[in-house]
């Protein structure tokens, strides 16, 4: 898991992620470690976006934030 916070723009950068697929999820209020719970992610697995990262640079990838409970 990699955590970041964007900014005022709603920009967040990533760095040092090793190439693989991963799911992006952009939250607009998450509660400290919820998404190490397992039964809590699996409500938002259909909100995550799906991100293959290559070696090197990467395009950008937009996520839709989901809302605060």
């Amino acid at each position: 898991y990699r955590l970041a916070a964007s900014g005022d723009d709603g920009q967040a950068i990533f760095r040092g992620i090793p190439p693989g697929s991963y799911k992006l999820f952009a939250w607009e209020n998450l509660e400290p470690n919820a998404y190490l719970n397992s039964d809590y992610l699996r409500a938002y697995e259909t909100l995550g976006v799906p991100v293959n990262i290559a070696s090197g640079d990467n395009p950008p990838v937009s996520a839709r934030l989901i809302p605060k409970d």
